[in-house]
């Protein structure tokens, strides 16, 4: 059975991609914080296998044929996280998703981007280092990597 995985999927996207991915196949995971706000997702909470960041990807991605992911999560800086939380939650989380894909033979990697430039804010500069790093292993491996804009 293959399985997406949706990284950020509480978020105001991530909730929409849900929603609409469970129409099209029905074996979703989400991944998410273990402070993660579900409100978005009432009455579809049963409809998909949930995990927290928290408790690692190993798992997630060993007990699941995971084919496409979907990596949403991120942040912008707006509640007050520092440089350093921006580049965990921007360009190390998602290298390691990343990784975890590769190793396992996942056939499709989508990431959600942003069009502003890289030198804006911290934001910015994070999600271009990660496209870099997205780049860089789309050369190297067989993953098929998106990026959306």
């Amino acid at each position: 059975m293959k399985y997406n995985l949706v990284t950020g999927s509480t978020g105001v996207l991530g909730s929409e991609l849900v929603k609409s991915l469970l129409k099209i196949n029905p074996n979703l995971i989400i991944l998410k914080r273990a402070s993660s706000d579900l409100s978005r997702l009432i009455g579809i909470k049963d409809q998909f296998i949930s995990y927290n960041v928290e408790d690692g990807l190993s798992s997630i991605f060993v007990d699941h044929d995971i084919e496409t992911v979907f990596h949403l999560a991120t942040a912008y800086g707006r509640k007050g996280e520092s440089k350093e939380d921006i580049i965990l939650s921007n360009v190390n989380f998602p290298s390691e998703v990343l990784k975890f894909s590769i190793l396992n033979d996942v056939k499709n990697f989508i990431n959600f981007d942003t069009s502003l430039p890289g030198n804006l804010n911290h934001y910015a500069s994070s999600k271009k280092k990660f496209r870099n790093i997205l780049e860089s292993s789309s050369s190297n491996s067989s993953i098929n990597i998106f990026t959306c804009n």
